[in-house]
């Protein structure tokens, strides 16, 4: 396959419409050909007629063939799927960034959630814990107080029938004794009396001794 351009290439690409205004419209175009020619075609200037056409010429040499071109674009394909391929690789770890991102918020809410929870729960242990000791401490207190309780009525009941039994006893020595003097009266002075056996110097009737009040002890003799 030749992949050299002819000269109706060179004219589509160079835009053979633009019309330069010489000879004919074409102008200064047409010159450049001439020289082109002069140089290296026709054998004239030593280029060469035949061997392949002008465009194996080393002059020609430097231009881009089709297969240059397609190299070309084939290079800027792969620098396009480069870019692209880049681009997703891109995109994709900012989806992964955000991705993690997001299970980073949801451990931490998840976590948040798990304390509130723990907390809750040791609220509530702490309430039904401290709500079973106050109903030991109050039964115990209630049992306490009920044995008090019984312990003191028992002590009343206790003191009361010692007190009847005391009334009782003084009710019956208080009748025998009324029935005692009904049947054997007892005389009962109205007043006190002197004993008959004593006498005016010792009205008490007790004898002392020498170190007792009398005659030669300092008290006084008759």
């Amino acid at each position: 396959m030749d992949t050299n351009y002819s000269l109706s290439d060179i004219a589509a690409a160079t835009g053979n419409g633009r019309n330069d205004g010489m000879w004919g419209g074409d102008g200064a175009w047409w010159l450049i050909l001439f020289i082109l020619f002069g140089m290296f075609g026709w054998g004239g200037f030593g280029g060469g007629y035949g061997g392949g056409g002008a465009t194996n010429t080393p002059g020609f040499q430097g231009w881009a063939t089709r297969s240059d071109i397609d190299a070309a674009l084939s290079t800027q394909g792969i620098e396009n799927g480069i870019q692209n391929i880049s681009t997703q690789l891109c995109n994709g770890f900012n989806t992964l960034g955000s991705q993690m991102a997001n299970c980073c918020c949801d451990l931490k809410q998840g976590q948040g959630e798990i304390n509130y929870n723990m907390a809750a729960q040791t609220n509530i242990l702490q309430n039904t814990v401290n709500n079973g000791l106050r109903d030991v401490i109050e039964n115990q207190t209630a049992g306490v107080q009920r044995i008090i309780d019984t312990i003191t009525q028992d002590k009343i009941q206790s003191l009361q029938t010692e007190l009847q039994s005391a009334q009782l006893q003084l009710s019956n020595q208080a009748q025998t004794t009324s029935i005692i003097n009904a049947l054997r009266p007892t005389p009962t002075p109205s007043y006190p009396v002197m004993s008959p056996y004593t006498s005016i110097i010792n009205p008490t009737g007790f004898t002392f001794g020498v170190n007792g009040c009398g005659c030669n002890t300092g008290c006084g003799c008759c």
